[in-house]
C-alpha cells in the first residue's frame, strides 16, 4: 500500500474549477432546481428545500457551469464551507456555489469530495474569506489552495470507499425514514385531510366557520394546544454562556430531518439558567419563524433554542404526530402569515399562536397516536443510529485524508466494525 503524499493546488487536481451564475433568474414554483449554498448540508444537495427556474434560465446557467455526476460542489458564498458530492444525473443550477470537476487521472472524485470536507482543508479555506455582509472564498482563493494528498489514485480510491462505507449505510437508513414518514404521512392525509378515517361512513360532515369537518372535530388555536415559546439567545457578553452541555437549536439544526438529535452550538448550564423560562422538554415541536420558514422538527433532549424559532410544546405525547404533521402541512400558510413586506420573512409568537387547526375527536386522536407513534419510534432510533455513523465516519476523516492513519489500518478498523 502506498500512502504516500504530495502537496499541490485544487486547480492542478481539477480540469476545471468554476462557478455557478452571477445573476438573479427569476425562480418559479417549478421547473428545474436552482441551488444555493444554502441547500448544501451534510455533504448533499437538498432538493427538498430548493427554489426552481425555468429551462430557458437553466440552460443559460448551464453554459457556464453544468454540474454532473461526480464533481464536487462547495458553497463559496454566504454559507461558506459546505461541500457536497454530485451522486445524480439530474439536471440543476447554481449560484453561490463553486464547482469543482475532477481530472479522473490525477485525483479519485470522490476523494476529492472527502478531501474539501475534511476540517483541515475547510478550515484552511475558511480563514481565507473576505466580505463581511456576504462572506465569500474567490474562485482564485479556490484554485490557487495548496493540500497535501496522497500520491497514488488507488490509495485515494480506497480512502474513499472506507469513508464512502459509512455514507452508504446511512444512505440506508435515510431510505427507511423515507418510508417510515411516508406511511405515517399517508396515514394523516388519509384521516385528516381527506376524513376517511375508521368509522367515517357514519360521520356526517358539517359546515362550520373553518370549513367543512366532521362530527366532533372543531378547529383550535395553536396556542390552545399548548404552550408555546418564542426563543432567546443568552447575552453573548457573557461567553461563559456558551460551549456546555445544553442543545441551543437555531435553524440550521432542522433541516432534513424529524428529531434534533445534535446542535451546531451549544450552551453552559449558567447560560440556560439565565433564560430557564425559554427551556423546552424532549417531544416539543420546533418551527422557523425567521428568513427560512415552516422548518418543524421535534426535540429528542431538553433545550433552548434562539429567536428565529417558535416552539410548541404539546399537552401529552399523543398530540406528537399529529401535530408534527399539522405544522408540516402549515408550511405555505406560515410563509405567507411572515411575507410583511419586509426583506426577511417573520412570524411571530402571536400570529403563529392564532394559527387555526382542524382537530379530531380525543378517540381518533389516541387512535393515530397508537399507529403512528411506533414508526416516529424507529424514525428517531435511526436517525440516532445515523448521528453516530455520521460521528464516526467525521472522526476517521481527517485522520485519513491527512496522512494520519494508515489506510491498511482503516481497512481493518472498518471490517471489524462491520
Amino acid at each position: 500500500m502506498n500512502d504516500a503524499m504530495h502537496r499541490t493546488t485544487l486547480a492542478a487536481l481539477c480540469k476545471l474549477v468554476t462557478d455557478g451564475t452571477h445573476d438573479s433568474p427569476k425562480l418559479i414554483k417549478k421547473g428545474v432546481p436552482f441551488i444555493k449554498g444554502k441547500h448544501i448540508s451534510g455533504g448533499r444537495v437538498d432538493f427538498a428545500s430548493c427554489d426552481y427556474i425555468s429551462h430557458e434560465d437553466h440552460l443559460a446557467v448551464i453554459a457556464r457551469s453544468k454540474p454532473e455526476r461526480g464533481d464536487t460542489l462547495f458553497s463559496n458564498i454566504g454559507s461558506v464551507g459546505d461541500a457536497a458530492f454530485v451522486d445524480t444525473d439530474r439536471e440543476f443550477s447554481i449560484k453561490n456555489v463553486a464547482l469543482f470537476k475532477p481530472d479522473h487521472s490525477k485525483v479519485d472524485p470522490k476523494y476529492l469530495f472527502y478531501l474539501l470536507r475534511s476540517d483541515g482543508v475547510r478550515n484552511e479555506m475558511l480563514a481565507a474569506k473576505s466580505g463581511s455582509a456576504q462572506p465569500f472564498i474567490s474562485l482564485g482563493a479556490l484554485r490557487a489552495h495548496q493540500v497535501n494528498v496522497h500520491s497514488s489514485v488507488e490509495t485515494q480510491r480506497r480512502i474513499a470507499s472506507i469513508l464512502g462505507a459509512y455514507d452508504d449505510l446511512i444512505e440506508v437508513n435515510r431510505r427507511r425514514i423515507a418510508v417510515l414518514d411516508e406511511m405515517a404521512r399517508e396515514l394523516f392525509e388519509e384521516w385528516f385531510v381527506r376524513f376517511r378515517f375508521p368509522g367515517h361512513e357514519a360521520v356526517p360532515i358539517l359546515d362550520t366557520p373553518d370549513g367543512p369537518l366532521p362530527e366532533g372535530w372543531s378547529a383550535r388555536t395553536i396556542g390552545d394546544l399548548g404552550d408555546v415559546v418564542t426563543g432567546k439567545t443568552p447575552s453573548k457578553a457573557v461567553p461563559e454562556f456558551f460551549g456546555g452541555d445544553v442543545p441551543f437549536v437555531k435553524i440550521p439544526d432542522l433541516h432534513s430531518s424529524f428529531f434534533v438529535h445534535s446542535t451546531g452550538e451549544t450552551l453552559s448550564e449558567d447560560g440556560a439558567a439565565s433564560q430557564s423560562n425559554k427551556t423546552v422538554p424532549d417531544g416539543a415541536l420546533c418551527v422557523s419563524c425567521i428568513g427560512t420558514i415552516g422548518l418543524v422538527a421535534i426535540t429528542a433532549a431538553p433545550c433552548q433554542t434562539n429567536q428565529q424559532i417558535n416552539t410548541l410544546i404539546p399537552p401529552n405525547q399523543e398530540w406528537t404526530e399529529f401535530l408534527y404533521f399539522s405544522l408540516v402541512r402549515a408550511k405555505p400558510h406560515f410563509i405567507n402569515l411572515g411575507a410583511n413586506g419586509a426583506t426577511i420573512g417573520n412570524v411571530n409568537k402571536k400570529k403563529f399562536s392564532d394559527v387555526r387547526v382542524s382537530c379530531p375527536t380525543s378517540a381518533l386522536l389516541r387512535a393515530f397516536h397508537k399507529q403512528s407513534a411506533p414508526m416516529f419510534a424507529l424514525i428517531r432510533n435511526v436517525e440516532y443510529a445515523n448521528h453516530g455513523l455520521a460521528s464516526s465516519r467525521d472522526l476517521l476523516l481527517p485522520r485519513l485524508i491527512s496522512g494520519q492513519l494508515s489506510v491498511a489500518h482503516a481497512e481493518r478498523e472498518l471490517e471489524e466494525a462491520a
